[in-house]
């Protein structure tokens, strides 16, 4: 979404022989997505995610993990991360997401984490240092809970790294957007009118905030940005069907 946004990105990421035959590579291609953080296998697929909606909105995901199972032998491209802004890291291979996190650390880079699964997978210690280590972080309300209990914790507070944090953020379902910065919590409102499917809903509050922070916007701006961005993913059918260009974006906010 964010290179639908105007902003340069890359995937690092495994994929497997069926790649270029899929469509996948040339949709990337098509949008300016730079893919040489990518490593093939040609010895296996691709992996995948089978998401289920019922008529309540109601989601479960089945992964099908193949080519994945190459991270943990995977070189970090540091020529890559030399000359990122912002790395963020979603639900993946805790050993290579470390590498990852510590190398573009050490370029300056800014770091960005999505809790998403991996506040149910993976252990405590690789919870601990990529939280302390972000610089911004994103989880929903269920996530942030499971977290809080399985911390050990009462607030997230507790566990970030104040030197690094720029702004946590949590997703309240389709009602609200709770952001901390600078030690105070404070909520925004969705608005969402619509809600047709929730298929990508984080993501895009998540593209449409990296791209306004990118671009300038103060961290307040940047949350009405992801957030009108949201109501535009979920009003369609399809998580990339109704992404509009900056400048309309932009106008909303304006």
């Amino acid at each position: 979404m964010m290179s639908m946004l105007g902003c340069q990105t890359c995937i690092i990421a495994a994929m497997g022989n069926d790649f270029q035959s899929s469509g996948y590579e040339s949709f990337l291609e098509n949008w300016g997505v730079l893919l040489e953080g990518l490593y093939k296998d040609d010895s296996t697929l691709t992996d995948r995610s089978f998401i289920f909606t019922t008529s309540k909105q109601d989601q479960i995901t089945f992964v099908q993990l193949d080519a994945y199972r190459n991270f943990e032998n995977m070189k970090v491209p540091d020529n890559l991360l030399s000359r990122t802004r912002i790395v963020h890291f979603s639900s993946g291979c805790p050993e290579y997401n470390l590498k990852a996190a510590k190398a573009a650390r050490s370029y300056g880079s800014l770091l960005s984490f999505d809790l998403g699964n991996d506040a149910y997978l993976h252990t405590d210690a690789y919870l601990s240092e990529m939280i302390g280590s972000a610089n911004f972080i994103f989880m929903n309300a269920q996530e942030f809970e499971y977290l809080k209990t399985r911390m050990q914790v009462c607030e997230i507070t507790q566990l970030i790294t104040p030197r690094h944090l720029e702004a946590a953020i949590v997703i309240n379902g389709m009602e609200s957007v709770d952001l901390y910065s600078g030690n105070v919590w404070r909520t925004f409102p969705l608005n969402v009118q619509k809600a047709k499917d929730r298929t990508g809903a984080s993501d895009g509050f998540i593209a449409g905030f990296l791209t306004g922070y990118l671009k300038g916007l103060d961290l307040d701006k940047s949350v009405k940005l992801g957030s009108h961005l949201l109501n535009r993913v979920v009003q369609r059918l399809g998580c990339l069907t109704n992404v509009p260009s900056w400048d309309e974006l932009l106008s909303l906010i304006q």
